[in-house]
């Protein structure tokens, strides 16, 4: 089966706000995935923003108003609890409240199912990011 993608709106609609999350599926029909708030409910399951006619007779939507995203391969439910890098460093455990910061670090890739999970994900982002600021600024920080 083939995974759903994913698109965040560019800029506003009259029916959605920029940010806003969306989930292009196998039906060709584009439906709300997330507020850009970060909330979703089960109400956003059936939010249409367009209809794979829609989409097929102007193919320049996705392009012209949406940037194709990763979808996360787990979002913890409300009160679950996940564990995330935090900024020292350090795994950290959060319990899921929907909010603005749990959906950031969904976004961001820093939402794990355990702790174990995170420390073991913690010396490559930390690679990643010390290899990027040698390219950017050409020297060791």
């Amino acid at each position: 089966m083939t995974r759903a993608k994913h698109y965040m709106l560019k800029k506003d609609l009259p029916t959605f706000a920029a940010g806003d999350e969306f989930e292009l599926r196998a039906d060709g029909c584009l439906y709300l995935y997330r507020h850009r708030y970060g909330y979703r409910d089960d109400d956003n399951d059936n939010v249409m923003a367009y209809s794979r006619r829609t989409l097929e007779r102007f193919p320049g939507i996705l392009e012209d108003w949406f940037k194709e995203t990763v979808a996360p391969s787990w979002v913890p439910s409300c009160g679950e609890s996940y564990c995330y890098i935090g900024e020292e460093g350090d795994v950290r455990i959060a319990w899921m409240n929907m909010d603005g910061i749990d959906h950031a670090r969904i976004r961001f890739g820093n939402c794990f199912r355990t702790c174990y999970d995170a420390a073991s994900a913690k010396s490559i982002v930390q690679d990643a990011i010390l290899n990027f600021k040698e390219r950017l600024y050409g020297e060791d920080e």
